[in-house]
C-alpha cells in the first residue's frame, strides 16, 4: 500500500481508536501495529503530527509509580475523522464501481 494512503488510514483509524476510549500511545500503537503489520515505533511521530495538527490532545497520568502519556481526540478531531471517513467511503465506492466495471468489460 502507498504509503501515503496508509497514513492517511491509520490517522482516521488512531482518530476512530481515540472516539472510542482514550488510551495511552503503547496501547495505541499495539493496536494499530497488530491490525496493519506496521513497524513498531512508527505511531509515535504520527501522534505527535496529530498533536500538532490539533486533532488529538496529551495528557499525563501517574499509574503504578510512573507516568504515562495519554492521548485523546477533540472536535477538531472528531470533525476531521468524520471527513476523513467520508473521503474513505467514497474512494471504497469509487474503486468498487470502477473494478466492476472493468470486469464487466473483459
Amino acid at each position: 500500500m502507498n504509503i501515503q494512503l496508509k497514513q492517511g488510514v491509520l490517522e482516521m483509524c488512531i482518530l476512530a481508536f481515540l472516539e472510542k476510549q482514550e488510551n495511552t500511545g503503547y496501547i495505541i500503537e499495539k493496536s494499530m501495529t497488530n491490525q496493519f503489520k506496521i513497524p513498531e515505533g512508527s505511531i509515535y511521530p504520527l501522534l505527535r503530527r496529530m498533536v500538532q495538527d490539533n486533532y488529538i490532545e496529551s495528557y499525563y497520568i501517574e499509574e503504578d509509580n510512573a507516568k504515562k502519556k495519554y492521548f485523546k481526540i477533540n472536535q477538531h478531531g472528531i470533525t476531521e475523522l468524520n471527513k476523513l471517513v467520508n473521503q474513505w467511503q467514497s474512494l471504497v465506492g469509487r474503486v468498487g464501481d470502477f473494478t466492476k466495471e472493468a470486469s464487466i468489460n473483459e
